[in-house]
């Protein structure tokens, strides 16, 4: 793991070691000693901390089961990839024109996308026009690249082709243009013009690549609220059941897989259910990332099992940006993405060295966010039960299931 330059500051605090052994402590659902506990609050206040932590533990019974280690010897690759290519000059030139919404050269996109340049600058060119941003307020190009280029420097591709590199490139295209782009005529594709959009943007031997790589359900989360947008109708678990029934019915017999597959998803949940993120995150963690199993397993290619790490660990590089809840979810999606991974049981090492990168990753940033709380100076009473919530919250990366 290369630490980023906030956990690097944070363990140079002489508080991080107490804050930390704290933690331990709990984490094995251990009351820390008062001795220990006056090493970060004041002495008025410990007696009133251990009481709290002994009703939280009376309250919330944490898993029994083993507390995940640290992978001494996990990988960097993807991080040394990252790293790598922020210092090529060809990389950097690209990197300035996605930033400031240019047109990038054509002979530096064939360096990272060879025989596929042009599609790499189609797909940059529709994030350019239809100006879309993170929620860190980057350009979203720029994250696109920073996976393609990942993918070039590793070296996942074939001997003389980039087909991965421009699958990785291309792996938010449907997602993020299917309802955003218009043809000619100014009409937005949408999902009735699905295959239009496809036949149209991509190279058929990239086709199913990128299809692996789409969060289909992502886009029948948004046709459910434009459907229930367009008829003014309020959000509850009938009318979701309502606008999937209706795209269930639709010609399309794959979104109609992926509509009944959600409602699937929709009846296992409480009849009260009405939040759609809910759907979405349990559509993301217990159907999207086994299809990419499944379907690399099937495709007998766990490269775009693979691409989608570097996706994933784009995203967790960049976690210092995100609202806490966001960062959260962003290592979840992680840890299920890793623990999807290991059900492979494949001597494949590519996928086995990411798997291990990406653990180690979001294990030392959900301890981070821990420890961090702890060392607080001021409202440490809240903040103390702001590290406690995390740990229930992240329980998924602090015990091995």
């Amino acid at each position: 793991m290369r630490y980023s330059r906030e956990i690097a500051q944070s363990i140079s605090d002489h508080r991080y070691q107490s804050a930390k052994t704290i933690f331990e402590e709990i984490k094995h659902g251990n009351t820390p000693s008062e001795r220990l506990l006056s090493d970060l609050f004041p002495p008025d206040l410990v007696k009133i901390v251990r009481d709290d932590l002994d009703l939280f533990f009376a309250n919330n019974l944490l898993p029994d089961k083993k507390v995940r280690q640290h992978i001494a010897t996990a990988p960097t690759e993807i991080s040394d990839a990252r790293s790598k290519a922020e210092k090529m000059p060809s990389f950097q030139a690209l990197h300035s024109a996605l930033l400031t919404r240019r047109k990038p050269d054509e002979d530096i996109l064939k360096e990272f996308y060879g025989e596929y340049a042009d599609f790499a600058g189609t797909v940059f060119e529709m994030f350019r026009v239809y100006k879309m941003f993170r929620k860190c307020g980057l350009p979203s190009g720029a994250h696109l690249n920073r996976v393609g280029a990942i993918s070039s420097i590793l070296n996942i591709n074939d001997p003389g082709s980039k087909l991965y590199s421009a699958i990785a490139v291309g792996h938010d295209l449907i997602e993020d243009m299917l309802y955003k782009a218009v043809d000619e005529f100014g009409v937005h594709y949408g999902f009735e013009r699905y295959d239009e959009f496809i036949q149209k943007y991509i190279p058929v031997e990239l086709r199913e690549g990128i299809a692996i790589l789409t969060n289909h359900y992502d886009l029948i989360i948004k046709y459910v609220t434009e459907f229930l947008d367009e008829r003014g109708v309020g959000i509850n678990n009938g009318t979701i059941l309502y606008a999937l029934e209706s795209l269930m019915t639709g010609e399309h017999q794959l979104l109609a897989k992926y509509a009944g597959r959600t409602i699937d998803v929709l009846k296992g949940l409480p009849p009260e259910t009405k939040d759609l993120e809910v759907i979405r995150w349990v559509c993301y963690k217990d159907l999207y990332l086994k299809d990419i199993a499944e379907l690399s397993k099937k495709a007998d290619n766990f490269r775009f099992y693979e691409i989608k790490s570097f996706d994933l660990s784009d995203n967790g590089h960049g976690i210092g940006s995100l609202s806490m809840d966001a960062r959260m979810k962003n290592l979840l999606k992680q840890e299920a993405w890793a623990r999807e991974g290991y059900l492979f049981q494949t001597e494949w090492e590519p996928i086995n060295r990411r798997i291990m990168e990406l653990h180690e990753d979001i294990l030392v940033f959900a301890e981070y966010f821990v420890v961090r709380d702890l060392m607080e100076y001021q409202s440490i009473q809240d903040f103390l039960f702001s590290a406690l919530h995390k740990i229930k919250s992240l329980e998924k990366i602090f015990y091995i299931n």
